[in-house]
C-alpha cells in the first residue's frame, strides 16, 4: 500500500511538474517566511495555480506550539492552519490532490487518517506518512507538506 501511495504521489508530481514546465507562466509568486513554518508557494500558469504548503503545523497566530502532547488538538490546529493559508492563495482543502504527513511516532497515522476522514469524509487525497524524530515546531506531534491545484477551465461555448 506504501509503494502504491508513494507511486501516485510521484506521479502527480510528475505531472505538476510537466504541466507548470510547459505552460508559460502568467505569474510566479512566491510567499514564504525565512526559517518560520509554515512555507507557500503560488504558481499560476495558464492551465494550473500550483500551491505548495510546507511546514503547516500545530502553532497559534504566535508561532507558539497548541496541544503540547495531545494529537487531535494538534491535528486541528494544523488542519486550521492548513485551511488558512490555502483560503489566502484562492483554494479550499479540496483542491489538495496530495499530503505528507511527518509524525514523530507512526502511530499516529491511523489517528490522522480518522481525524481526516471526520472533517472531509467524502473526498480523500493521496496521503504519504513520515517519521521524523523532530520536527520544525518543538514539540509538535505531526506537521503537514500538500499539493492543491486549481484547473483553470475555458467556459464551454454553445
Amino acid at each position: 500500500i506504501h509503494f502504491r501511495t508513494n507511486a501516485l504521489v510521484l506521479t502527480a508530481l510528475l505531472l505538476i511538474d510537466l504541466i507548470v514546465g510547459q505552460a508559460p507562466a502568467q505569474e510566479n509568486s512566491v510567499t514564504s517566511q525565512s526559517g518560520k513554518p509554515p512555507d507557500i508557494q503560488v504558481v499560476q500558469t495558464n492551465e494550473v495555480t500550483v500551491i505548495t504548503l510546507a511546514g503547516v503545523g500545530p502553532q497559534d497566530k504566535n508561532g507558539h506550539l497548541v496541544g503540547p502532547g495531545d494529537f487531535a488538538a494538534q491535528f486541528k490546529q494544523t488542519w486550521d492552519n492548513a485551511q488558512r493559508l490555502l483560503l489566502s492563495a484562492g483554494a479550499l482543502v479540496r483542491n489538495i490532490a496530495t499530503i505528507t504527513v511527518y509524525t514523530t511516532d507512526a502511530k499516529w497515522q491511523e489517528t490522522f487518517t480518522a481525524l481526516l476522514h471526520e472533517r472531509v469524509s467524502d473526498w480523500n487525497p493521496v496521503t504519504s506518512f513520515a517519521v521524523a524524530p523532530q520536527l520544525r515546531t518543538p514539540g509538535a506531534l505531526l506537521e503537514i507538506q500538500a499539493v492543491a491545484l486549481i484547473e483553470k477551465r475555458n467556459p464551454i461555448r454553445r
